[in-house]
């Protein structure tokens, strides 16, 4: 089994403001922070990760390397080619959020441990007809072996807990920066929020700000590094519905959108 490789701090929330989140249902009155931790083991193309995070009930979303992302808890997941993939994972409650990455690699040779089960004795000889010789395939020329498509420098991911609200509730979204390069990158970020809900506060290294309905600036990511943005916005209107919110983001030459997984509204 091959453990994660963590790249940034634990990320906390000194602000006691995202602890007036409403906890539902009986829950815990303390909160501890999550402390992201995955591993993982390969089948070939398929890989089976292991959430081995900590934290009060925490959330889960997963980006792994080829374009997929996933919010279980312990996905499956099988890649189109081998090579290398880059894995993150965001974990997140009400009180705070981290994030993990690995490389992962992924090979399509056969694996022994796979192989059936070989019996050992005498067995007495049988007379085998002899094979026909097959003519030796010609290799092909000058095709091309295909290799994975690379990872781009710079990743936005979103998550926003808790996922059933009513009006009169608080859900903090979280947005996750990943900075491959060596250098730091000055992000922009556009986000403009669903007509039911209100931003009420914003926590983040940068210089951003919001009028209620939208939220726009700049944050810095230091290379090699990962940076966070914490947004509480208040549920003002019932729907009876999913809500997904999204952002635009650009940055070194790169650009992109990050959406949150569907929220829903009490009607």
């Amino acid at each position: 089994m091959i453990k994660w490789t963590r790249v940034g701090p634990a990320v906390l929330i000194l602000v006691a403001g995202l602890l007036l989140v409403p906890v539902r249902h009986g829950a815990a009155r303390s909160c501890i922070p999550p402390v992201a931790a995955f591993s993982w083991q390969t089948e070939r193309l398929r890989v089976h990760f292991s959430n081995e995070s900590d934290g009060t009930s925490p959330d889960f979303s997963w980006t792994l390397g080829d374009g997929a992302t996933s919010s279980a808890i312990s996905p499956t997941h099988t890649y189109a080619l081998p090579g290398e993939y880059t894995v993150t994972l965001l974990a997140l409650n009400n009180c705070g959020g981290d994030l993990a990455e690995a490389v992962v690699v992924v090979e399509e040779g056969e694996r022994i441990a796979f192989l059936p089960s070989l019996v050992v004795g005498v067995v007495p000889a049988t007379p085998q007809p002899t094979p026909t010789p097959r003519p030796t395939p010609t290799p092909p020329g000058d095709t091309p072996t295909p290799t994975p498509t690379p990872l781009p420098d710079l990743s936005v991911v979103k998550v926003g807990v808790p996922r059933k609200v009513e009006p009169g509730d608080r859900i903090v979204f979280t947005i996750g920066l990943i900075n491959r390069r060596p250098a730091p990158v000055q992000v922009t970020i556009g986000d403009t929020f669903p007509l039911e809900l209100e931003i009420v506060q914003v926590w983040a290294d940068g210089d951003l700000e919001h009028d209620g309905r939208s939220l726009w600036g700049t944050v810095t990511v230091p290379g090699k590094s990962t940076a966070q943005v914490y947004v509480a916005a208040t549920v003002t209107d019932p729907c009876g519905c999913y809500v997904v919110n999204t952002l635009s983001w650009s940055g070194g030459g790169e650009e992109g959108r990050a959406s949150s997984p569907p929220i829903w509204i009490e009607d």
